[in-house]
């Protein structure tokens, strides 16, 4: 992961607050986005009921990457904001990757309340990692605007729940744009008495031909206590489009717990292999060591309370 410490510039201005980031990409606060990108701002804030943007306000932070900007290396959403001086965890991010720009990201959700809403023009590229794991309750909402044709977004998201914690998670995938591209996969273990409300809505407006899309959500129980509730929801509004979604909720595989323990594993050690696996998929798509290392060790930390 790039030191953004060497490389951000807090610069204060007359209207708001920016933060250089590499490649020309920048994150500012809603005063300086609205007053220096204002049909940008326009649309996010269309989308957005008024009393949930407060204009000027540090929990709506933009995170901006300019035309044909190619930020391969991962942005860690915790140290860029922290680096910005929000003392405390955002709750409300916006997105907005220009024509021809490439982002990826790793957030790790620590607010109880999240939304995040990510913007694609033509061509774009976003590549997003995302663990919702903190929080009794919580209220997580991540969408996906696809603004311009061939733009490509991939979401890949993770959650643990415990005890009597509760999960209420959405995603969006609204194709604007006719040749657009989204996956999102999220993947979940719930034990003791858990609940977990998952909503995966996809939307592809009139007029927007070649879209393909992937909407996937698994999710593992441990216990008889912990409940999953999930529900696919596809508008389609165009017949020349790919859409595949599906939806599974199961427990651990006996036969492959007893092979484990017949392997000299006890009962916890064969249940924490059984879910790594489960989330390999996940694991195995960063390419950062350094951030695969942080994730599976906070992973490890919440399966050794779990089970």
């Amino acid at each position: 992961m790039a030191d953004l410490h060497t490389m951000t510039e807090a610069k204060k201005g007359i209207h708001g607050k920016k933060m250089g980031l590499p490649n020309g990409a920048f994150v500012c606060d809603m005063d300086y986005f609205q007053a220096m990108y204002p049909e940008r701002a326009a649309h996010y804030l269309s989308q957005n009921k008024p009393e949930n943007v407060q204009k000027g306000g540090r929990d709506n932070i933009v995170l901006y990457a300019p035309k044909e900007a190619k930020i391969k290396e991962f942005v860690d959403i915790e140290g860029v904001f922290s680096d910005f001086g929000a003392e405390e965890p955002i709750n409300k991010i916006i997105i907005y990757l220009e024509e021809y720009s490439y982002l990826k990201i790793y957030a790790i959700m620590k607010k109880e309340s999240f939304k995040c809403s990510i913007h694609l023009e033509k061509s774009s590229k976003f590549d997003g990692f995302f663990l919702f794991s903190e929080g009794k309750i919580l209220e997580q909402q991540v969408n996906l605007f696809l603004m311009g044709s061939d733009a490509q977004a991939n979401i890949n998201g993770c959650y643990f729940v415990d005890d009597d914690q509760t999960i209420c998670l959405k995603t969006l995938q609204h194709h604007k744009a006719k040749n657009t591209q989204s996956r999102v996969t999220v993947c979940g273990v719930a034990s003791g008495n858990a609940n977990c409300h998952y909503e995966g809505k996809v939307i592809i407006d009139h007029g927007c031909k070649k879209v393909d899309v992937l909407q996937n959500n698994k999710n593992l129980l441990i216990g008889r206590n912990a409940v999953v509730h999930a529900s696919p929801i596809v508008e389609a509004r165009e017949n020349d489009v790919t859409c595949t979604h599906g939806c599974a909720v199961g427990t651990f595989d006996k036969e492959k717990l007893f092979y484990l323990k017949s392997r000299g594993l006890t009962e916890e050690q064969a249940q924490m292999v059984l879910i790594e696996g489960f989330f390999d998929f996940f694991i195995h798509s960063l390419d950062n060591q350094i951030v695969k290392k942080d994730l599976i060790e906070r992973m490890r930390v919440k399966m050794r309370h779990m089970i």
